[in-house]
């Protein structure tokens, strides 16, 4: 199989890139140290972050995603249960704000994890909330060695994922995301302490 194509960021990845990078651009303005002269027109105190408060209902109302017995596997059928087990805890974890299977599964090149931690950490102080994107069928359709990569492996699925939103503190609306049947490849790697994440393209990303 050929090297993995340089992405174009689409799906989850608006979850972590559109909400995480409003909150990043008001941090920034808060926490400015620029050395140019104060204006003293106001003395009014300098406004205290506020946080973002989430949608009401519950926050992840499906199933949990629990890890396959067949991820012991070091061979297709490990690499593709993982990366299913991927597809389905991501979206869980954003909304829930918990970083620590990803932290674990993620490969040192996997950039969108990056996004995706970051995301969380600031879905955990209140700046950041996303809800949905449930993936409620996954169904292997093929699988690949990867050429970049020792004991990598590409795995594609045809998927039904449902709808998803999320909304950073400085959004002006709510970012909405349509549900998506059609094709997901999930690229992992298995490592030393187990199958690392190295990507995952969906259906509605350009080739």
């Amino acid at each position: 199989m050929p090297p993995i194509p340089p992405r174009t960021y689409s799906r989850l990845a608006i979850l972590a890139l559109a909400g995480a990078s409003s909150v990043l651009l008001a941090g920034c303005g808060i926490m400015s140290t620029s050395s140019a002269p104060a204006t003293t027109t106001s003395s009014t105190p300098a406004k205290t972050p506020e946080t973002l408060a989430p949608p009401s209902g519950p926050v992840w109302p499906y199933a949990e995603a629990t890890e396959p017995p067949q991820m012991q596997r070091v061979d297709s059928a490990g690499a593709c249960a993982f990366a299913e087990y991927a597809l389905r805890f991501i979206p869980e974890d954003l909304a829930k704000g918990r970083s620590q299977r990803l932290e674990e599964h993620s490969s040192k090149d996997c950039e969108i994890c990056s996004d995706w931690i970051t995301s969380i950490r600031y879905t955990r102080q209140g700046l950041l909330w996303s809800r949905g994107n449930e993936v409620r069928q996954a169904t292997l359709t093929r699988s690949d060695e990867l050429q970049d990569y020792s004991s990598g492996w590409a795995c594609d699925f045809s998927v039904d994922i449902g709808p998803g939103e999320s909304r950073g503190i400085d959004d002006p609306s709510t970012e909405r995301i349509p549900a998506l049947t059609g094709a997901a490849s999930v690229y992992v790697q298995h490592e030393e302490e187990g199958w690392k994440l190295i990507d995952i393209r969906y259906g509605d990303e350009d080739e």
